[in-house]
């Protein structure tokens, strides 16, 4: 399983299944929709290989909650730099989309997006020669494979990398 595929499958679990347990039947078909198509958008950006704007992506809805729940009603969220993002989402009300971010399932992806974003970041420092650079491409379609980077880093004098290596497989377990 690959980076791209293991937010496919926690998408699967958290915003499709897990996430119908835990809404509202009043806002059921908003909020499933809603989350559907931001997690879709997540996934699109991450086939793409853009790791960092997916995670940016979940976490937009993750911080401005915070910020949404000390303002009064009647003063609109400054949502200046992301008109394109709900134009794109079809959403009318953003302000309602940041409810999202109230759910654990909601929670579970976001967290994961930034897991992924860790392992591409990672990758991304590790490359160097051509060796380095195949085997993190290599890591990133098949996570089992950072235990060979693992391995290679700790017989090229890098034991931070390689401890690194070890310990991010054991974080993206499903």
């Amino acid at each position: 399983m690959g980076l791209y595929e293991f937010l496919t499958a926690v998408r699967d679990r958290c915003v499709t299944h897990d996430f119908l347990q835990w809404i509202t039947p009043s806002r059921a078909d908003w909020d499933v929709q809603a989350a559907g198509k931001v997690a879709d958008m997540v996934l699109q950006l991450a086939e793409q290989g853009n790791f960092k704007l997916a995670r940016k992506l979940v976490s937009i809805f993750q911080d401005h909650a915070y910020f949404a729940e000390e303002e009064p009603d009647d003063e609109p969220l400054d949502y200046v730099g992301y008109p394109e993002l709900f134009r794109h989402l079809n959403l009318q009300a953003p302000r309602d989309l940041f409810a999202l971010a109230d759910y654990p399932p909601w929670r579970h992806f976001a967290d994961d997006c930034e897991l992924a974003e860790r392992i591409d970041s990672f990758l991304v420092a590790l490359r160097g020669d051509k060796m380095q650079t195949a085997l993190a491409e290599d890591c990133r379609r098949d996570l089992n494979t950072l235990l060979v980077l693992a391995d290679w880093c700790e017989e090229h004098n890098m034991p931070m990398a390689a401890a690194e290596a070890r310990h991010l497989p054991h974080l993206t377990r499903l």
